[in-house]
């Protein structure tokens, strides 16, 4: 049995928008006629539907070499050794040895490479050194055609910056900005308050989002949202290139991409309309220098216990913890236009803690009777024992069916009558379904109060007691993540911690 593996390169995405045609098809259409000619069966077909750079990129391929690692295929069919690895040398070593090791063959139209023959080895390994030697220099090209562009005033970006939409160069190549009245409006709006009013960042987001002005994704502002608005030089009629490069380093085995802001940078007069004059922004520079950020901490220590936990009941944001001249921390919603009221972590820790110990006290009062955990799994056998009658009267009911079309078959039924008898028996069919899908849903729920009782009961007594004294806000967070996905939070009175609301994920389910 063998497979087929498609990926779809640079060149053929280029190629595909110049109206070419589907690559993929062309290339499965070819491998199939190959396989039809050789006498092989194919099992399955592999299509890689994007470029991807390296293996990680590419899930289709991180799927077939699971299966070639397998044993799964005699041979894999490619259209040329350069689909299966263009990557860097480790990449194409992990291609090598998965079909290596395995005894795997690789047939293109060309040629069927065996990689048990020294001689098929050191032609497959050559072919794939070639490979990324080409694939080097067409990211030479590429990049060099992209500064050339730059310098040309064009607009490399996939996504236009609020206050314009992209538009392809008249009778040109490439592209460039055109401005948005409405959005850019609200540009000059950011820019003026901060250069000339001085406003910061909260208090920009805090005017736009009580003006009901909403971000180019309809969104409402933040901080952030604003001081990338007022980063952006294209706003002042630049383009630029490079001032975001991808820095590549690792993680033990894991390749890690970084893309650290660059002091140094290709900056260009555009082609399109300023929004701004260059005077403005280089203001709103000027008092950046002067009124610096603060910096962002450049420890990981974890601080709030509640991180990657709670969330906005109202918005669905992320609940961020605060410290203000060292008073209490508190939580508040990150979302400047939400309405929730903030409150102090403790309070909020609190809370928690006796929802929590409330749910224990009146789950333990049931699972403590032995006769309601003998009921759970009586429900459980009552569920599989109903799913497989149900199973077996779905059988007969698909022999009915066979039944029928035999007849039509044989003019014993008229179409009419066939009709009639299909559309009754699939009447009888969905009801059957219904009733097994009831009765599955009872025994998934019926198993879940039970694992419960053994894994969730335990943990939460661990919570209890441990919380309080508890270290650190780490150890604190790694407990609560071992019961709770999530907890949604709300308050909708100021000064009143009693209107504080949590909800709590997975609901923690009673008798």
């Amino acid at each position: 049995m063998d497979a087929i593996y498609l990926r779809k390169s640079r060149v053929d995405l280029d190629a595909e928008k110049s109206g070419s045609g589907n690559t993929l098809l062309r290339h499965k259409t070819t491998l199939l006629e190959l396989a039809k000619r050789q006498g092989r069966e194919i099992g399955e077909i592999y299509e890689e539907v994007r470029s991807g750079e390296t293996i990680a990129a590419r899930p289709e391929m991180q799927r077939l070499l699971h299966d070639v690692e397998n044993r799964k295929w005699d041979a894999v069919l490619v259209m040329e050794i350069e689909r299966l690895a263009r990557g860097d040398s480790i990449d194409q070593g992990i291609v090598s040895q998965a079909f290596q090791y395995s005894g795997t063959k690789i047939v293109t139209p060309v040629k069927t490479y065996d990689p048990n023959n020294e001689f098929d080895e050191e032609y497959f390994e050559f072919g794939l050194f070639m490979s990324r030697r080409e694939y080097k220099s067409i990211r030479r090209r590429m990049e060099a055609g992209k500064v050339a562009a730059v310098k040309e005033g064009k607009f490399l970006g996939k996504t236009a910056p609020f206050g314009y939409e992209r538009m392809r160069i008249e009778n040109g190549k490439g592209w460039t900005l055109r401005i948005v009245p409405e959005q850019a409006a609200v540009v000059h709006q950011i820019f003026h308050m901060h250069a000339d009013k001085g406003y910061g960042f909260q208090k920009i987001a805090h005017i736009l989002n009580s003006e009901n002005i909403l971000t180019g994704k309809g969104n409402p502002w933040s901080a952030f949202a604003v001081r990338s608005i007022l980063d952006n030089i294209t706003y002042a009629g630049y383009v630029y290139w490079g001032r975001r490069p991808v820095v590549r380093t690792s993680k033990g085995s894991e390749p890690i991409k970084h893309r650290p802001v660059q002091d140094a940078y290709l900056i260009c007069k555009g082609i399109h309309k300023p929004i701004i004059s260059k005077e403005l922004y280089d203001a709103s520079q000027a008092r950046r220098r002067s009124h610096p950020d603060i910096p962002l901490r450049n420890d990981t220590k974890l601080v709030n216990p509640l991180q990657g936990i709670l969330y906005c009941h109202q918005c669905g944001h992320r609940m961020q913890l605060v410290v203000r001249n060292g008073k209490t921390p508190s939580l508040c919603c990150r979302n400047l236009a939400c309405g929730n009221v903030s409150a102090r972590l403790p309070v909020v820790e609190d809370t928690l803690i006796t929802a929590l110990d409330s749910w224990l006290s009146a789950y333990t009062v049931d699972i403590g009777d032995r006769t309601y955990i003998a009921e759970l799994h009586d429900r459980v056998q009552q569920a599989k024992n109903a799913q497989k009658r149900i199973s077996r009267l779905l059988e007969q009911e698909a022999v009915r069916l066979g039944c029928a079309y035999d007849m039509l078959e044989l003019g014993i039924y008229s179409p009419e009558e066939f009709v009639t008898r299909r559309n009754t028996i699939a009447q009888k069919q969905q009801e059957l379904q219904d009733k097994f899908d009831t009765a599955a849903k009872a025994e998934h729920d019926s198993t879940e109060t039970l694992t419960q009782q053994k894994q969730l009961v335990p943990r939460v007594e661990h919570l209890l007691h441990a919380y309080t004294d508890a270290a650190s806000a780490k150890e604190k967070n790694d407990m609560l993540k071992a019961i709770v996905t999530r907890i949604d939070y709300e308050k909708v009175k100021q000064y009143d911690d009693s209107s504080i609301k949590l909800y709590i994920f997975p609901v923690l389910k009673q008798k």
